[in-house]
């Protein structure tokens, strides 16, 4: 299209930007460090203030693989047709199609990456060029891009001189379905973040970045995909990391077992439902302190502990020690253990849910209409601190601190790989002695604090799970690799 092309696409915004006829040439001269000449075709961005003041260039909605709308659904990524006109890269485009608490958002057309660059920086090298941070957002894999403009905000770390870029993959079943064969394999939301990493090292250094400096950084599944991309063959290139009390006990063993066991209900070999049950009895021994069933007391602690162990602490933990055991890389290993003050807080939006009796996001048992949180830290605080979504409150000076302190750490890694900062050194994780850093005000260094006994339990219900994949028999187990 000749001219400078709108994102959206509608006819009112392409005849506008169309009679203004510019060339390449014509609107450099106009829009001086605003045009980027991209592999696919020349940008057009706008400048920005971040919440330091600090100046900035951001161009938004730049496509990074062809809409994977008809033919194109359930394949891989396609390479973008080169433009010739300018294309408008001002707005955030559609987020990916998801479904999320009963409403439909976004569109199949989705696959656009954003980037924004400081106005300067002093981690800039010899040739000007500046680390890139490389955000993969969570969600679940079935929801998230739709927070790429109220969230996913780039002020902290345009004020900390680096490039920070965002983008879209195919969601829920278009971006994750199989029908495990050649019909739909699969993973073309993991194909598309691949596919944008290409286009950063292709097109990084055209908007001031260095292709030898990028980042991996996510939240959640947005997490569990950044680790994945460092060790696939896929990103080479693309990278630079007893009689009544025994009654009740089983009721409640049997009901655990009962609800693992049609959990996994869409698998091709179940796990027997014996062993499951014999899993929720070590998990009620060991979490409820041998009571006759879990949240006896009404206050669903010990679930809630448990639930945080399986799917949340552990995980991460087992991911350090199995990248620093086998890939031969460094790996850094951190909790957060700061409780969000002025910053939003996932516990308060929780309790807060429950306050406005809209409990059935989460549940319709009428016996959790009075369930509260107690405060404390939950899962995405850090996320919720780090970026710059609208604050309930003024940051308190430990806020400050502690988010400072982390997007410091994070960037030092990705300008030097070694994470150091005025207040403290975060430490390599080893297998040996598994040091790690706990963000809080001051930091403290530790180590992993889940006992031996539970580790061995998660462990077990995740290899317990395993088992149910079909053709992966082979496979060494979590207990295996991990040396348990």
């Amino acid at each position: 299209m000749t001219g400078i092309e709108n994102q959206t696409g509608t006819a009112e915004a392409q005849s506008i930007f169309t009679s203004l006829n510019f060339l390449p040439n014509l609107t450099s001269l106009v829009f001086p460090n605003l045009l980027v000449h991209t592999t696919e075709g020349p940008v057009l961005g706008k400048q920005e203030w971040s919440p330091e003041n600090r100046f900035y260039r951001s161009f938004r909605g730049i496509p990074f693989a062809q809409p994977p709308v008809g033919k194109l659904r359930f394949e891989s990524p396609q390479p973008v047709p080169y433009w010739w006109g300018v294309r408008l890269a001002t707005n955030f485009n559609n987020p990916c199609l998801t479904y999320l608490f009963w409403i439909t958002l976004g569109e199949e057309d989705c696959l656009y990456i954003n980037v924004f660059t400081p106005g300067s920086s002093e981690l800039a090298n010899s040739e000007g060029l500046v680390p890139v941070i490389f955000w993969v957002h969570g969600g679940s894999f079935y929801s998230g891009s739709e927070l790429q403009r109220t969230l996913y905000l780039p002020g902290t770390f345009i004020d900390r001189g680096v490039i920070f870029v965002s983008f879209n993959y195919r969601l829920g079943p278009l971006g994750f379905m199989t029908t495990d064969d050649a019909v739909i394999p699969g993973n073309y939301g993991a194909k598309d973040m691949v596919a944008a990493l290409y286009w950063v090292q292709r097109n990084i250094r055209k908007f001031g970045g260095d292709p030898n400096k990028v980042t991996l950084l996510g939240q959640s599944s947005g997490a569990v995909s950044a680790h994945a991309l460092t060790l696939s063959p896929l990103t080479t290139g693309a990278l630079y990391n007893e009689q009544m009390y025994k009654t009740i006990t089983e009721t409640w063993d049997n009901d655990c077992g009962l609800l693992a066991y049609w959990s996994l209900r869409f698998r091709e070999v179940w796990p027997s439902p014996e062993s499951l049950i014999a899993l929720c009895i070590r998990t009620r021994q060991l979490y409820a302190n041998g009571k006759d069933r879990m949240d006896a007391d009404g206050t669903g602690n010990d679930l809630i502990q448990f639930s945080s162990d399986l799917s949340f602490k552990f995980p991460p933990y087992a991911a350090a020690l199995l990248h620093s055991k086998y890939s031969g890389n460094k790996a850094y290993f951190y909790t957060w253990d700061h409780v969000n003050q002025g910053a939003l807080n996932n516990v308060e939006i929780f309790n807060l849910i429950y306050d406005l009796h809209l409990q059935f996001v989460f549940t319709t048992a009428k016996k959790f209409r009075k369930f509260r949180l107690q405060p404390g830290r939950s899962h995405s605080d850090d996320l919720l601190l780090l970026f710059d979504p609208l604050q309930l409150q003024q940051l308190t000076p430990e806020d400050i601190s502690v988010k400072n302190l982390a997007a410091n750490l994070f960037i030092s890694f990705g300008n030097t790989l070694t994470p150091t900062s005025t207040d403290v050194t975060w430490p390599e994780f080893e297998e040996t002695e598994q040091r790690h850093i706990s963000f809080q005000n001051p930091p403290v260094l530790s180590q992993f604090a889940v006992t031996p006994e539970k580790q061995r339990l998660i462990v077990d219900w995740y290899d317990n799970h395993q088992k149910t994949f079909p053709g992966i028999e082979n496979i060494p187990t979590l207990a295996e690799l991990m040396g348990l």
